[in-house]
Parts: structure tokens; sequence; C-alpha cells
């Protein structure tokens, strides 16, 4: 696995969702001189507290995982290199790199030669109405596309990082069908704020065999994984080019601290990265 120490300007997940989104996003992202509403959006934050609670229940789904929980790039990537030498572990937050792509996958099941990479969503899911994700005319859903975009990001760099390796890509969703057998559940996972950061405290000693009848399901996305790698992303208006070029795309544009053109769209309106009132009026 490919490790590098320099300090380098990463394309992480969450950052490869904002390019997908408007190319023009990276170069406002983390700057404190340019206005970001999400930090400050109330739903959002909402959001991310039900998203962290999810997450540490799938981590009950897998007892005996091995959390990586320092944050430098370079220690997880060294400690990820470590537990992989094992024929058999299941790593919660393993890092890998390549190049200047960086990703912490939420669960990597390895088995031998096969790795199973997990991405874990607050998302709901039904298999009679999501199925496959994709609707009546055979195209992936809008609604679920971010998150199969995000898991294609993953394995791809999963794929350059483990050459040699069978690498095989879920979405551990909420089980619309699943009934809770165990009332409070939520209670089991409180979430607070640290240092800035949310983190969710529960009872060291808890089991999911306490928490009663699993209420996530796991489901393979290799063969949409395998659709949006072999399609593409926008780039630039009316500028379409295969989804590793945009990567490398959006990489270099974030690691050189370039500007790539915004992609107008409706959704412009709603952007976090746009003032209410426009700066020169607020400034009179």
């Amino acid at each position: 696995m490919e490790i590098n120490a320099s300090k380098i300007r990463y394309l992480t997940k969450s950052r490869f969702k904002l390019a997908v989104e408007c190319p023009r996003k990276l170069f406002y992202t983390g700057k404190s001189e340019y206005l970001d509403k999400s930090r400050d959006d109330s739903f959002l934050a909402a959001l991310a507290e039900g998203g962290y609670q999810v997450g540490e229940l799938a981590k009950l789904m897998y007892p005996g995982g091995v959390t990586i929980e320092e944050l430098g790039h370079q220690i997880a990537l060294e400690k990820t290199q470590e537990l992989l030498k094992r024929d058999q572990v299941v790593i919660f937050e393993a890092a890998f790199v390549h190049g200047n792509l960086f990703i912490r996958v939420d669960i990597l099941k390895k088995t031998g030669n096969r790795i199973e990479l997990i991405e874990v969503k607050a998302k709901s899911y039904r298999q009679s109405d999501d199925g496959d994700f994709r609707g009546a005319r055979g195209g992936i859903k809008s609604d679920f596309l971010p998150y199969l975009q995000d898991v294609a990001f993953q394995r791809y760099v999963a794929e350059q990082a483990l050459v040699g390796h069978e690498i095989n890509a879920f979405l551990l969703l909420a089980n619309k069908d699943a009934v809770s057998s165990v009332d409070g559940i939520n209670q089991q996972f409180k979430v607070q704020k640290a240092d800035g950061r949310l983190k969710v405290l529960t009872h060291t000693d808890l089991t999911q065999s306490q928490l009663g009848d699993p209420l996530l399901v796991c489901v393979n996305v290799d063969s949409q994984v395998d659709e949006i790698l072999a399609g593409s992303l926008l780039v630039a208006p009316n500028k379409s080019v295969k989804f590793v070029d945009a990567v490398r795309a959006f990489a270099d544009a974030y690691a050189t601290d370039a500007a790539m053109p915004p992609i107008p769209k409706s959704k412009c309106a709603g952007c976090q990265f746009k003032a209410e009132t426009p700066i020169r009026q607020a400034l009179k």
C-alpha cells in the first residue's frame, strides 16, 4: 500500500462529494474567508448526529472490530497497513491513500484475499421498494446516487492501494422493514461534542444481542459501482469526462488550490457557499 508522508491537500470522500455537486465548491471549502452555511445548519447537525448513532450501531454487527481513532493521515495509514497483515480482520475507519486521494472506510472486513468495503448510511432502505436502487427505466435513483458515487470513489482508491485483492462494495442502511424488538435503543447511543467533533458514547459491554433484532441491512452494490466507474462526471459546464479522469481533475484542482468552473443548476439557489445578501450591499 502506498503511503505518502508529505503534507498533501488530499481529495477525501467529503471533498469528492462536494466536487460532484459542483467542482467550484472545492475552492471554497475549508476557507474561513468564504461563507459556509453548513457549519451552522441545525438540520445538517441533526442529520450528522443520526449518522454517528447509526455508525456506532453498525459496529455492533461486527464484534471484534478494531477502530483506528487517530485523525492523522500517516499514523492512520500505518495502523491500517499493520492490521491488514492479519488473515482475517475487521477495521473501523481503515485509511488508504493513492497519490493525493485519501479515504477512511467506515467498515472494512478482510478474509484472506477478499475485502468487503462497507459504507454506513443513515438512509433508509426497503427491498420491495428500493431493490437494486434503480428506477423504472433502469437508471440509478437520484436519491441513492450520491451514496453510490461515494462508495465508487472509495472502491477505486482501495483497488489502487490494495492491488491483488478482491474488493467488494456494500451499503449498510437502515432497514425500513425491521421492527425494533427493544425499547429505547437510541438512548444507548448518546451524542456529545468534544473538541469541535461529534462523538457517540456507548456502554463498552454493549452487544448486538442486547439491542434485539438487527435494524440495518447490508446490500452489495458492486454492479452499481461498476456502472458508475465506467461512466462519466461533469467537470465543467457541458463537459463530461470519464469517472477516473474526473477524480484526477478534482484531486489536482484541490491539491493546487485551483478554482474549477462552477456548473450552474437549479440547486445553486441553496448552495451553502451562497450569501443571502451580496457582500457589497452588506458593506454599505
